[in-house]
């Protein structure tokens, strides 16, 4: 039987300093004695869940980027994306957030009520027929006095 370990001079043998994780930033310490390391680029999560994958980008030099963690009950959740389109990022961004604080409702459910529930200036907008029944007005009234009642609904 021969002896099949490397030695020193062959390649893929690690040194004591190869083996030194102090200041590697993919290993993360959770207890004494207990690691957790990343298999991907990036620090790890100890939580032991895993990231949404980022939303697709057109290219790798997105104009707008996201990172941002939730805690809720005390359980955390990140959330990491970027893109070109900021408004499909905003509506990625709500939409998790909205299935971070409550499990049980729909998302765009979450969302109605953060908004309705807020102090946000963010409402339905008032369409024609809104302003005109709010204000009494017929097609007989003028464009002015429309554009009145549409300035009075917004507020």
């Amino acid at each position: 039987m021969t002896d099949e370990r490397p030695t020193d001079s062959e390649e893929g043998v690690l040194s004591p300093s190869d083996l030194d994780i102090a200041d590697d930033d993919r290993i993360a310490e959770i207890e004494d004695g207990r690691y957790v390391v990343a298999t991907g680029d990036g620090p790890p999560d100890p939580s032991g869940r895993r990231e949404p994958e980022p939303a697709p980008t057109e290219s790798g030099d997105a104009r707008y980027g996201i990172d941002l963690e939730v805690s809720v009950d005390g359980d955390d959740s990140r959330y990491r994306t970027r893109s070109n389109d900021i408004v499909d990022l905003f509506s990625e961004l709500v939409r998790w957030y909205a299935t971070q604080i409550d499990d049980d409702l729909d998302p765009e459910r979450v969302l109605g009520i953060l908004v309705a529930e807020s102090e946000l200036p963010i409402g339905p907008r008032p369409t024609v027929e809104t302003a005109m029944e709010r204000h009494d007005l017929t097609t007989e009234d003028s464009i002015g006095e429309l554009l009145d009642a549409l300035s009075e609904t917004q507020r």
